[in-house]
């Protein structure tokens, strides 16, 4: 039974650690596209959305390492 756990446990884990990579890549480009934009004076809904989106992106992050975290014990 332990090594069954196990195995769905690696078989879970290795998208999950795809995911994270990826959001995390996907964080610190949105950070550079914030700062590259931040000289400029955006109309409220784009600033509403870029915001938006470090928000989810943050969120997911979190989801993730708790999935992770999960499936490690």
């Amino acid at each position: 039974m332990g090594e069954l756990a196990a195995g769905i446990a690696h078989e879970i884990n290795n998208p999950i650690t795809y995911v994270r990579t990826n959001l995390s890549v996907l964080r610190e480009h949105w950070s550079v596209l914030r700062k590259a934009i931040g000289s400029f004076e955006l109309p409220g809904v784009l600033e509403e959305v870029i915001s938006d989106g470090e928000d989810l992106i943050d969120e997911s992050l979190e989801g993730v390492d708790r999935a992770a975290g999960s499936c490690a014990t």
